[in-house]
């Protein structure tokens, strides 16, 4: 079992970043990698605004590019249906009781994942 300590570290700092923030992380103009493409197709959105003939998926789209990670994860833990999926499958239950065993906190509780975090920190 390898120790998931040094990953939770990491991931304690993305709960703040806005979810376009983390999509460019890491951009590379000279390379022209997919994060720097990702910035430019990010500007052109939130400079497009008046060409939408959408405009009611455009402000759900740029509102969800602008909301934390934290955020979203709450979202996702509130969602019944995506939540029912994962405790039905067998490959997340068996490294959910991994990671238990490890932390001590199960990450299909509710907000698991979110109070490992928060808790090593806070």
């Amino acid at each position: 079992m390898c120790n998931v300590q040094w990953l939770l570290d990491v991931l304690y700092i993305f709960l703040s970043f806005k979810i376009k923030e983390l999509l460019i992380l890491g951009k590379d103009k000279k390379n022209k990698n997919r994060q720097y493409n990702n910035k430019i197709l990010i500007i052109f959105l939130e400079n497009n605004e008046a060409k939408t003939k959408d405009k009611e998926a455009y402000y759900e789209l740029i509102k969800f590019l602008n909301e934390s990670v934290e955020n979203e994860l709450f979202k996702f833990y509130k969602n019944k249906e995506e939540m029912k999926n994962i405790n039905k499958d067998l490959k997340c239950l068996l490294f959910d009781k991994y990671f238990k065993n490890e932390t001590g906190i199960s990450l299909l509780e509710s907000n698991g994942f979110i109070k490992i975090l928060k808790d090593k920190y806070q």
